[in-house]
């Protein structure tokens, strides 16, 4: 097969933050289930509720952080991850993902994503936010070349 020499691919690991964001308004009640809006491959792609791994590639979800936590006006919540559309095993909350806490949710492992995977984050809110804002959570993750 003979390579398209237009074509970018990854030829290393490199790791990126994937910015996620969760608009919050005030008609929002507890129970309510806003999907993120991921900005998977940079500024200058639009973001998208959902993001499919490359065929050349696998990413591994290794930290997921936010700074500051709740936002003012916000309602603290549960993340949801869905990879290929099914509920993963792994839930945490707004307040205990925060940066600056030195006991902050950490991933015990990677989380695996396959060539040609799609994955989404969730957010099931906890309580009814009392002003409109974004809640942003961030993702980081190692892509890396798949080399089968």
């Amino acid at each position: 097969m003979a390579v398209n020499p237009d074509l970018v691919l990854a030829t290393g690991a490199q790791v990126v933050e994937i910015p996620v964001s969760f608009s919050e308004t005030t008609s929002q009640s507890a129970g309510s289930v806003i999907q993120g809006q991921m900005q998977g491959f940079g500024a200058f792609v639009s973001a998208s509720t959902q993001v499919t791994v490359p065929i050349t590639e696998v990413w591994h979800i290794i930290d997921t952080y936010n700074v500051g936590g709740v936002v003012s006006g916000g309602a603290d919540g549960t993340f949801v991850l869905l990879i290929n559309g099914y509920i993963q095993n792994v839930q945490w909350k707004v307040s205990t993902s925060n940066l600056n806490l030195l006991t902050r949710f950490r991933l015990t492992q990677s989380i695996v994503l396959a060539p040609a995977s799609t994955f989404s984050l969730s957010l099931v809110l906890a309580g009814a936010p009392t002003s409109a804002v974004t809640q942003v959570q961030i993702l980081k993750i190692i892509r890396a070349p798949y080399t089968g």
